[in-house]
């Protein structure tokens, strides 16, 4: 009987949960914003919201998808514009989408004090970025941590990251050209594949000063095991670990974030403890070498380094693996997708690579010693560090913001929500509702951007007249932003810029580039490229160049 009982109180509990929870404060939520004008994706159901209306445009994605949400919003509101702010009932607790400017500046700037990140993503995703500063809420512990990462980005510290990066790649170039770029018949090459692994070594050497190409790992995938390099295994992990977020079961229900649900999930937990065991080992190799009697602290450069020398971090190894495990990640990932999309951009526009390499040639290549070569890393260093060569290539910049605008590497932002319940312009925000920037339809907003799905450079341009919108006026400053904002900006933002602006004129002076007739970006159409869609090989043709 007391079995029988307690069976009953159980069952009864959980319908009232549902009920109360998933029902009632579903129906209220959905009524508490839509009684303030705001649009929503559709009417919920109970329990389950709008779940089954985003499932269709999971299991739907395609190779031209860009991600499950894009395709989501799209089969809602169409391909062009949408509402600045609307409600997404997928989660029982809804998500307000951002688009208009005007509301992300509130955000960011009148309610930064009240703007942190949403618990349960941190959750969902503590198995690779634990409790580094990304998810963590934004606390005076928080802050203090930021402060410490944020000296290892300072101009001394930060060039000297550069510098060795700059190295990287050349190198890489020059192997490229040996291996791919001699011979009647050329090979047909991956240039994402290249790429990554090139992003690869270079994070791992300003990170831990390691080379990938010397490290190979194993990587489980769908009961198959192969050794692959950190360049692949990162980008082979990314997609697989982010659509967590997505599972349908962590929509209905908190208590799934944290476990691992599928075997597919359990199989690339088991891939991150991998590469978390590689992580653990260098931090453990480097603490040793830092306690040999001719270590040179002064001359070390990398990330890693850095934080072995911090009083917060050094005897905190939790802590180190955390932010080094979130800063190879993210940067690896990020970094790939768009020194990729640029090179694409720039070969599916002649006119804007003809314009950046004459660019490189008349601001850089025209400061070159007699006698100099590109081949030497020494070269390239002495061109792109130095005090007197800083922001001489405006338009590649402006290359590299555009490209961020038409396909940034996140297309909507991780999850923010208010800590209090707030008035935002004109609307209320509950502070149990989760955000999300809607960064791609930020940036392809057509009232902001004319023309907003041509690639031109010069919308980055101040006296150009692709700087203005269509009325002649200057664009809203939260337009574009593909960093986020407020305090929660991206902390390597600046770092992320740098290293595009370092390895970009190296390769697109040195490689010339041409895309094969039968090449996958061949057609009109750009494959998707992002944490969802594999990885497209972008195949592609090298040859040596000279500028």
């Amino acid at each position: 009987m007391l079995f029988i009982a307690l069976k009953a109180g159980l069952l009864a509990a959980f319908l009232y949960y549902i009920v109360w929870e998933r029902v009632i404060k579903l129906y209220y939520i959905y009524w508490y914003y839509r009684s303030q004008g705001i649009p929503t994706v559709g009417f919920p159901l109970p329990v389950v919201g709008n779940l089954p209306l985003f499932l269709k445009s999971l299991y739907g994605m395609t190779a031209k998808s860009k991600t499950p949400l894009e395709d989501y919003f799209t089969a809602v509101f169409g391909p062009g514009k949408l509402p600045p702010l609307f409600l997404d009932m997928r989660h029982p607790k809804g998500i307000l989408v951002v688009t208009g400017p005007q509301y992300v500046d509130e955000l960011y700037i009148g309610k930064n004090k009240y703007f942190d990140k949403d618990e349960k993503e941190r959750r969902v995703y503590y198995g690779w970025f634990g409790d580094s500063i990304f998810h963590a809420k934004s606390d005076h512990i928080w802050l203090e941590q930021r402060k410490h990462l944020a000296a290892a980005f300072y101009k001394e510290k930060m060039n000297l990251m550069l510098k060795i990066m700059i190295g990287v790649t050349n190198q890489r170039v020059q192997k490229w050209l040996k291996d791919y770029g001699t011979g009647v018949e050329r090979p047909d090459v991956s240039m994402t594949l290249e790429f990554s692994d090139l992003i690869a070594d270079s994070d791992l050497a300003a990170v831990f000063g390691v080379r990938s190409i010397q490290h190979k790992l194993r990587y489980h995938h769908w009961g198959e095991q192969m050794d692959v390099t950190i360049g692949k295994m990162l980008k082979m992990l990314g997609g697989r670990y982010l659509s967590r977020v997505y599972h349908p079961l962590r929509n209905m229900f908190d208590c799934f974030d944290m476990m691992d649900i599928t075997s597919e999930e359990r199989e690339n937990n088991g891939n991150v403890q991998r590469f978390k065991e590689h992580v653990r080992s260098l931090i453990d190799d480097r603490r040793r070498e830092m306690k040999q009697p001719g270590f040179n602290l002064k001359g070390s450069f990398d990330f890693l380094t850095q934080l072995l020398s911090d009083d917060m971090y050094k005897d905190n190894d939790k802590m180190m693996m955390d932010e080094c495990l979130t800063f190879i990640g993210a940067a690896t990932q990020t970094t790939t997708f768009l020194l990729s999309n640029v090179v694409y951009y720039m070969m599916k526009n002649p006119e804007v690579l003809i314009k950046a390499k004459a660019e490189i040639k008349a601001n850089l290549f025209s400061r070159l010693p007699k006698g100099a070569s590109l081949t030497e890393d020494g070269v390239w260093e002495n061109l792109l560090l130095s005090e007197e060569n800083v922001d001489t290539l405006p338009y590649m910049l402006q290359c590299i913001y555009e490209t961020l605008r038409i396909e940034s590497s996140a297309t909507i932002s991780s999850a923010v929500r208010l800590t209090e319940t707030l008035p935002v312009l004109d609307k209320t925000i509950r502070s149990d509702t989760s955000i999300m920037i809607g960064i791609h339809r930020l940036h392809t907003n057509p009232d902001q951007w004319p023309e907003p799905h041509r690639y031109i450079p010069d919308r980055f341009n101040p006296e150009s007249p692709h700087y203005l919108t269509n009325e002649g006026k200057r664009r809203h400053a939260m337009s574009f932003g593909p960093f986020l904002g407020g305090k929660r900006v991206c902390l390597g933002k600046t770092f992320a810029e740098h290293v595009m602006k370092s390895i970009l004129p190296i390769i697109i002076a040195q490689v010339g580039l041409e895309i094969p007739a039968h090449s996958d970006i061949a057609g009109d159409i750009k494959p998707a490229l992002n944490h969802f869609s594999g990885q497209p090989p972008y195949i592609v043709k090298m040859t040596p160049i000279n500028l």
